[in-house]
């Protein structure tokens, strides 16, 4: 009978527990402001290139470190494609950060860089997973670029990895200013 009471006096403070909820945690200012410069250039990202926007996220437990963004984009990218917008993804991301005035205090001594942007480019042309030789999946983490293409053997794999720096890519690229939307227009652009 003891066992009893003991088991229902426990599901009582479970169930008091689960109808309680703590209040929702107020974002801090540090939070809220890369919330919003995360979104403001997702939104100018996703229209320029038109893709949909499928992650956000950043490193910031005491200074903002790094700010992430994932993408779909629905068309095939050449690798020269990929590589222009990811650069002016990168710069996007740089750009809005280091004009915000609010945000400044909590940036590290050394300011925002590209090492401190990520940006992943999933590749889905008509909605499919691509396979090898087209690309996959690009991305631009700290400073680095990678192509990908999805084995055909394997979709879960990836078949090759191909990598550059951000200067060696900056170097491709020359010092155009200009990007091809995906329209095919060429669009000035914040590349420095």
């Amino acid at each position: 009978m003891v066992i009893y009471r003991l088991i229902l006096g426990l599901m009582c403070l479970t169930l008091l527990g689960c109808t309680n909820p703590s209040p929702p945690r107020k974002k801090s200012e540090k939070v809220a402001l890369a919330d919003q410069v995360s979104r403001e250039c997702a939104q100018t990202l996703s229209k320029r290139y038109h893709m949909s926007q499928s992650g956000e996220g950043g490193a910031m437990m005491y200074e903002i470190k790094e700010l992430f963004l994932a993408f779909y984009i629905y068309r095939q990218l050449t690798k020269e494609e990929a590589r222009e917008i990811l650069i002016d993804c990168a710069h996007e991301v740089i750009s809005a950060v280091n004009n915000n005035p609010d945000i400044q205090k909590y940036l590290l001594p050394g300011g925002f860089t590209e090492k401190n942007v990520e940006i992943q480019i999933f590749i889905h042309p008509d909605h499919k997973q691509t396979l090898h030789p087209d690309l996959g999946v690009c991305t631009y983490n700290y400073g680095k670029l990678a192509y990908k293409t999805h084995d055909p053997d394997n979709k879960y794999k990836y078949k090759t990895r191909d990598r550059e720096t951000y200067k060696e890519a900056l170097a491709l690229l020359g010092n155009s200013s200009e990007v091809t939307d995906w329209k095919g227009e060429r669009i000035r652009v914040s590349v420095k």
